[in-house]
């Protein structure tokens, strides 16, 4: 099975020496006000959101004076985990930031670890 991720961005490109911080569940809540926080501390952001209505008003919230993008993943879904794990690997090789704050409820979902970037 493949998945396809819906992904929206504020900017085409990051900002060359920028911070990178990654956020699961930044859609709403703690998650959203986490993405405020280090946005307005000048990192570039990647977010994930569990719901594609949560899209424009997460980026939309964001300053524009960084990048910051928006993926719809159900992290629920290990497919879907790994394709966005792969994404952002592929496109930013390190990050400086990551914050797991999306909650599912059931058996884990998985760790990823300092190794894995």
């Amino acid at each position: 099975m493949t998945t396809t991720l819906l992904t929206q961005s504020t900017t085409t490109t990051r900002r060359h020496g920028s911070p990178l911080a990654v956020i699961t569940g930044a859609g709403r809540g703690i998650g959203r006000s986490i993405a405020h926080a280090l946005a307005a501390a000048g990192y570039d952001l990647e977010v994930s959101v569990f719901d594609s209505q949560e899209v424009a008003p997460t980026l939309d919230a964001m300053p524009r004076s960084i990048h910051a993008c928006a993926t719809v993943v159900d992290l629920r879904d290990r497919a879907a985990q790994d394709a966005w794990a792969y994404d952002l690997k592929r496109r930013h090789p390190r990050l400086n930031v990551l914050v797991h704050n999306a909650g599912v409820g059931g058996p884990c979902i998985g760790l990823a670890t300092t190794k894995d970037f």
